[in-house]
């Protein structure tokens, strides 16, 4: 992937950077799920997901509870085992 690609998105450019750099778990929020949903689409088009599999798992939250708690336990079992994961969260204000 070059560098250019990432002209369109330094958020996905710093994420991918962050991912290699940090080892275990990342997680990224974001604050609403149609906002998530717009990046990672986008993030997907231009590659950013590829290079971020290239050091972690890549696991989605979802508004599907069941769906989320299983994401969140593969996370926590990639980050336990050594493999490594990142986390795309809604961040939820109280």
């Amino acid at each position: 992937m070059s560098c250019c690609t990432y002209e369109y998105s330094p958020q996905g450019a710093m994420l991918v950077e962050l991912c290699s750099a940090i080892p275990d778990g990342v997680v990224a929020f974001f604050t609403s799920y149609s906002y998530m949903e717009s990046i990672v689409s986008e993030w997907d088009g231009m590659g950013v997901l590829r290079q971020l599999t290239k050091s972690k798992l890549v696991f989605i939250e979802t508004k599907d509870v069941v769906e989320t708690t299983l994401a969140l336990d593969n996370y926590r079992r990639a980050c336990d085992s050594g493999r490594g994961a990142v986390f795309l969260s809604v961040a939820r204000g109280k």
